[in-house]
């Protein structure tokens, strides 16, 4: 539950609803715990893109 509730919501709004839900942790706890969380693998891209807006 918490690890749902950092993804969606971080730092003190991530704890007020945390703390409705009867589960006290700090915000930064909640940012800990967001940065816990594993990223998906992903395919490295074969092409890049430029941009030439200056």
């Amino acid at each position: 539950m918490v690890e749902a509730v950092a993804r969606v919501l971080t730092g003190s709004a991530g704890t007020r609803l945390l703390s409705v839900l009867h589960h006290a942790l700090s915000w930064a706890s909640a940012l800990n715990w967001l940065m816990r969380i594993t990223l998906p693998e992903r395919e490295a891209p074969r092409v890049a893109g430029i941009d030439e807006f200056a």
